[in-house]
């Protein structure tokens, strides 16, 4: 499915897309273009690489044309009964702007999956900084 951000390009939008391959294909779709639209400045690390910047440092940026488009964070609790731990993905505000005008929220669980594909890294939470913060728990 390479080349989705161009076929949606020459159709004049993703709704022309859904009307040729219909609704049940979209997600497929959905996530090759953000396979091809969402990769950090740096390239993909491998998954252990991931893994350690989150030990180290807590959260990941991930720029996109020098622009902060979104972040991961990690967090373990310990306490004395328990040790448990919280993740989130935070999108910021214009990538999810240029994503909702392209896809509606149909966008949001081919991002998680795309995300955790290309990172390793496990996705609790997701945070939508749209015109308000809106979270979604998996």
């Amino acid at each position: 499915m390479k080349g989705v951000k161009t076929v949606v390009k020459l159709l004049g939008g993703f709704d022309n897309l859904i009307k040729i391959v219909g609704e049940d294909d979209m997600y497929g779709y959905i996530k090759s273009y953000l396979n091809e639209v969402c990769i950090p400045d740096y390239g993909w690390m491998s998954h252990s690489e991931y893994k350690k910047e989150v030990e180290d440092w807590i959260d990941i940026p991930f720029n996109i044309n020098d622009e902060d488009e979104y972040r991961y964070f990690k967090e373990i609790y310990d306490d004395e009964e328990d040790e448990y731990e919280k993740s989130e993905l935070v999108i910021y505000y214009k990538m999810c702007q240029r994503l909702n005008k392209l896809f509606g929220d149909k966008w949001i669980l081919p991002f998680k999956d795309m995300f955790e594909d290309n990172t390793g890294l496990e996705v609790q939470t997701m945070s939508l900084s749209d015109i308000e913060v809106k979270k979604y728990n998996f």
